[in-house]
């Protein structure tokens, strides 16, 4: 069974990955706003975890993990959707997300399959959402902006 990250590790291990500071704004986010979704399987257990992001945390971070202008991230967060060139740096995002889960089998956690809407979270992701046990931030990305993240694991 998987065990969620601290607040503070989740801040650490995005700041060091996109190369800039981040700051916790609160605990609380709009689940209706969730739309990016990362499902992970550890052993053989799948779905054995759940990352769920808005478009603005999944622009912001992937704007600034290869360092694109603050404003072309705006952009996506007015469109409500992000585009091709934002997507692999998103999904680099997700994948690294998994090294935040502690597997108390000692099984690795692997990235299993992403979404990134619009279309609604995929049943899995929902059903983890609503039942879940759950850490759930936004989190300012400084010269960038500020999105939503939701780490869950089942109860």
């Amino acid at each position: 069974m998987l065990r969620l990250p601290s607040a503070d590790a989740v801040v650490r291990m995005v700041s060091n990955l996109v190369g800039t500071k981040l700051t916790i704004v609160q605990q609380t986010v709009d689940d209706s706003a969730l739309t990016i979704c990362g499902l992970y399987s550890s052993g053989d257990t799948q779905n054995a975890a759940a990352c769920l992001m808005d478009v603005p945390f999944g622009a912001y971070a992937g704007a600034a993990l290869s360092m694109m202008p603050s404003d072309v991230a705006s952009e996506y967060v007015k469109k409500g959707k992000l585009e091709e060139d934002i997507l692999d740096n998103c999904a680099e995002v997700l994948n690294v997300v998994s090294r935040l889960f502690a597997s108390s089998d000692a099984h690795r956690v692997t990235l299993a399959t992403k979404s990134f809407g619009p279309d609604p979270l995929p049943d899995v992701a929902a059903t983890l959402l609503a039942k879940g046990s759950r850490l759930a931030l936004k989190l300012n990305i400084e010269r960038y902006g500020a999105g939503s993240i939701v780490l869950v694991v089942p109860a």
